[in-house]
């Protein structure tokens, strides 16, 4: 049985080699417009990719934006990264060497990412195996990369934005992965 989510965000590409992805709040078919006003299809975070490095920013509403967090990987092999964000520095690995999850600790918690074979749901979990996000992935879409749903593990729904953040950056690092894997199996 899925929990259900308190926090959903869906994740475009701007083209089909694009290097940024835009993540909207919510779930959304198409990339969200407002009748062509200004500023209406700017989304609330985009992660930029560029060689061995990874940046989330959060696009402010009046105009401006801030980089949340930066993620760098480590390693011949691209098996590690080091995320920096205003809160500190922690580390993330891959869960294996032929896995396409991700594992890392966030405030003293260690989570992971379980991505199935042949499945195009991937699961995040805590150590004590309870279901913190799962992100549904779309394969033949031309822009819409999938969407992520976030669930509350608090009384009261609220999610730590700083923690939505390493989920959202994980998630993409995940996404990332498997796409290599595809394109290496592939060819």
């Amino acid at each position: 049985m899925e929990p259900n989510p308190t926090t959903t965000f869906t994740f475009f590409r701007k083209g089909w080699r694009a290097k940024r992805v835009w993540i909207y709040a919510g779930d959304y078919d198409k990339i969200p417009t407002n009748g062509g006003k200004t500023g209406a299809d700017t989304p609330p975070y985009t992660i930029g990719v560029s060689g061995r490095s990874m940046e989330l920013i959060q696009n402010k509403s009046a105009g401006g934006t801030h980089t949340v967090l930066t993620c760098k990987y480590e390693g011949f092999a691209r098996h590690k990264a080091l995320i920096r964000s205003d809160h500190g520095i922690t580390s993330t690995e891959r869960n294996g060497l032929f896995s396409s999850g991700w594992k890392f600790v966030y405030m003293s918690t260690q989570y992971k990412w379980s991505v199935p074979m042949f499945s195009s749901v991937w699961i995040l979990c805590d150590a004590g195996n309870r279901e913190i996000a799962r992100f549904h992935r779309n394969s033949f879409r031309f822009r819409r990369i999938g969407r992520l749903e976030i669930y509350s593990q608090q009384p009261y729904g609220t999610i730590d934005p700083d923690f939505v953040a390493m989920i959202m950056a994980t998630c993409k690092l995940v996404h990332n992965t498997v796409k290599n894997n595809e394109r290496s199996a592939s060819s």
